[in-house]
């Protein structure tokens, strides 16, 4: 059967004619060096942009880092320095791990991971944090404090 419709034409040219350069955004608040360059094709409903290849899609920023640095190893993410989801300027662009890609953003995850006291201003020590049966970190001296009030609440009320 032959096709009809629009011609096929090369990813790389579909993306390099979906690029602003002259975006005027400079990441995610305003205040990376350079411009990003925002794809404005097809973008994703997580803020991706995406470009059709045979039967399928390619995430653009994937697509751009490969055509303007070279391939990706199947072990690294692309991590946006920008912040910016449907950015695709290779300047803004690093290869990192999946974990550090997680740890660079800014999930719940990633925020607690981060943080390095208590809600009560004790520090993560290897001595001071536990970990629950959930793979949950607590601090030991919080856990000891409420153990305490528990039990006190535990005497009163009996002859």
């Amino acid at each position: 059967m032959m096709r009809t419709g629009r011609p096929a034409t090369n990813p790389i040219t579909r993306l390099l004619n979906r690029i602003n350069k002259c975006s005027g955004v400079f990441g995610e608040d305003g205040k990376y060096e350079t411009e990003c360059w925002l794809y404005t094709g097809y973008i994703n409903r997580l803020g991706y942009g995406t470009v059709g290849i045979r039967q399928s899609f390619v995430l653009a920023h994937r697509l751009s880092y490969e055509y303007h640095r070279g391939i990706i190893s199947n072990n690294l993410c692309v991590d946006h320095l920008c912040r910016m989801r449907s950015c695709v300027n290779p300047d803004h662009m690093e290869l990192v791990t999946r974990v550090e890609n997680v740890m660079r953003g800014n999930s719940l995850h990633a925020v607690n991971l981060r943080k390095t006291h208590c809600s009560h201003g004790h520090e993560f020590t290897l001595e001071n944090t536990g970990i629950d049966g959930r793979n949950r970190r607590y601090c030991k001296l919080c856990a000891r404090d409420r153990r305490r009030k528990f039990q006190g609440y535990q005497g009163h009320g009996k002859d």
